[in-house]
């Protein structure tokens, strides 16, 4: 969604502005992820990682909702970028949290230790995801008809819209499914 925003933001609200608010949550992102020691002493990983999953998705309704329909209004779209930069907080933390898990396990179940390993392994898959995102977006901008520095069509600035959020969206209930899996096949 974050590689998204600029054209949703300037084509599909006409807020271009908001591109440059947007940068400012991420003190919400920040926050998030300092809830996440006291969230586990009080939650569970999964559902601190299904927290984090709904609040991003919260949020990003929120942005595609109020875009549609009050996308002037700074207070409640700033609200809602908060709230999906807060799960998205929470869920990096997890994440992390998981991959340090994944380390110590490997280590007393191999009795060696590898963790330049599995995080140069995660880091591969974070430049491979970010290649994929930008190839994604450029064909996503095509199919929606995208015309580089011109007002967009109606049909344009709803598929962008559609694309910005309803992708996410997908994806973050995907990986709220497969973390189910994972933790189902961890505990075993």
């Amino acid at each position: 969604m974050n590689a998204y925003n600029i054209y949703y933001f300037k084509y599909s609200i006409n807020q271009e502005y908001f591109y440059s608010i947007y940068a400012v949550t991420i003190l919400a992102q920040m926050f998030g992820a300092s809830l996440y020691p006291k969230f586990n002493r009080l939650l569970s990983k999964m559902s601190i990682f299904y927290l984090s999953g709904f609040l991003s998705i919260l949020g990003m309704l929120g942005l595609f909702t109020f875009g549609q329909t009050h996308a002037d209004n700074i207070p409640l779209m700033f609200f809602a970028a908060s709230v999906k930069q807060l799960g998205s907080g929470l869920f990096m933390v997890t994440v992390t949290h998981d991959l340090a898990f994944v380390i110590e396990v490997s280590k007393s179940e191999s009795g060696k230790r590898y963790p330049a390993i599995l995080t140069s392994a995660k880091l591969l898959l974070a430049k491979f995801t970010t290649a994929l995102t930008g190839l994604g977006i450029g064909f996503g901008l095509h199919l929606a008809g995208y015309v580089g520095n011109h007002q967009q069509t109606p049909q344009t600035a709803l598929l962008i819209s559609l694309q910005a959020f309803g992708i996410p969206i997908l994806l973050v209930m995907i990986s709220m499914i497969c973390y189910r899996k994972f933790s189902t096949l961890s505990s075993e």
